[in-house]
């Protein structure tokens, strides 16, 4: 049993980037961290370039993506047929603000469509999901009304800065959409070693733990919905209940 933890230990040792494991072992007082509440930001980031997405500070842990300035990289630009209509959804919002129980619109049934459809984030609250092969209208978004790069992807899941996701930006959220967060590791591993390792608690919150943004910056303002797709306004329908939608048409038969 003990060699079986301690292989587990040193499991969890080896995913942490060099540079955290070096800093672990003398295990230095940390900086003060402020603990989240339901609100956490995020933000834009540094551009990508090459097949190799490395930050420029390896050493540091910058776990919030609204410490990150100044992307307009190409491939981050929304396609598709929904791509201008991003930007007349708020921050924090999805289709359903362009249905008529929303304050837009009404362009789409209520729940007519998957959660994630347009969904975009906000600088107040935690982010969604990150879907490992989203299609073109899956959010979560940014709220540039933008796609997120691979270094805010990562950050979202709590990755040390030092950790390079290679590949191409499709390959990058891939990657990324299947992890799981740096953070759960590091409270499972914490756990670990107290509970069965007999090791010291810990008092100070973890590492990876993103810190509160204050002041958080103003939402982003929402556009107008373009001309083109006016035309959808009182054409669809509320979804009409569970087994009851367009798709729900089986036949049940016998055995």
């Amino acid at each position: 049993m003990a060699l079986a933890l301690r292989r587990v230990s040193r499991s969890l040792t080896s995913c942490v980037p060099r540079s955290s494991r070096q800093a672990a072992e003398s295990w230095p007082s940390p900086e003060p961290i402020e603990h989240p509440s339901a609100s956490r930001s995020s933000c834009p980031e540094a551009s990508v370039e090459g097949s190799s997405h490395t930050p420029s500070s390896p050493t540091v842990s910058r776990p919030r993506i609204g410490d990150l300035v100044g992307n307009r990289s190409p491939e981050l630009r929304v396609r598709g047929k929904w791509a201008e209509l991003l930007p007349s959804i708020p921050e924090g919002e999805n289709y359903l603000f362009h249905t008529e129980r929303g304050a837009g619109e009404p362009l789409f049934g209520w729940r007519r469509r998957f959660w994630n459809f347009l969904l975009k984030l906000a600088k107040s609250e935690p982010s969604w999901t990150i879907q490992a092969q989203p299609g073109p209208a899956t959010g979560p978004f940014h709220w540039e009304n933008r796609l997120l790069s691979v270094r805010e992807l990562a950050r979202l899941q709590t990755c040390p800065d030092d950790v390079q996701v290679f590949g191409s930006r499709a390959s990058g959220q891939r990657q990324i959409g299947n992890a799981v967060p740096s953070l759960l590791a590091e409270v499972i591993g914490r756990e670990i070693r107290r509970q069965l390792l007999d090791g010291p608690v810990i008092e100070e919150p973890p590492r990876l733990l993103p810190r509160r943004r204050r002041p958080i910056p103003a939402p982003a303002r929402v556009k107008r919905v373009p001309d083109k797709y006016l035309h959808l306004r009182w054409t669809d329908t509320d979804h009409p209940g569970t087994g009851l939608g367009r798709r729900a048409q089986f036949a049940f038969v016998d055995l």
